[in-house]
C-alpha cells in the first residue's frame, strides 16, 4: 500500500490529493499491463511526482519488468541487452 504523507488543511482537499494520486498509479499500471509489461517493483520509491504544485505521477524503475502474455504467462525473453546483469540472473542459476 502506498503511503501519502500530506500538510493540507482541508480534509477534502486530502481525500481528493490521495484519489488522484492512486488514479494515475492504476493508469500507469493499466498502461503497462496493455503494452504487455508487469512491473513487479511497485513501491513507493518508485512512484515519482514531477511537480510540487500538481498531481502529475510517472511510475520509474521498470528494471524488475517482465513481458507477459496476454492469459498471464511469463514470455521468455532474451536478457543479453543488459549488459550489468550477473552472469548466475542470466543462467538462471540463484543469485
Amino acid at each position: 500500500m502506498l503511503y501519502i504523507s500530506c500538510t493540507f488543511v482541508s480534509y477534502d482537499l486530502i481525500r481528493v490529493t490521495r484519489c488522484d494520486f492512486g488514479k494515475q498509479v492504476l493508469d500507469g499500471l493499466q498502461y503497462l499491463h496493455w503494452r504487455g509489461l508487469t512491473h513487479l517493483d511497485l513501491q513507493p520509491d518508485n512512484v515519482l511526482l514531477t511537480s510540487a504544485r500538481s498531481i502529475d505521477v510517472k511510475l520509474c524503475d521498470l528494471g524488475c519488468a517482465q513481458r507477459v502474455s496476454k492469459q498471464g504467462t511469463v514470455v521468455e525473453q532474451d536478457r543479453s541487452y543488459l549488459p550489468f546483469t550477473a552472469p548466475e540472473i542470466l543462467n538462471g542459476e540463484p543469485a
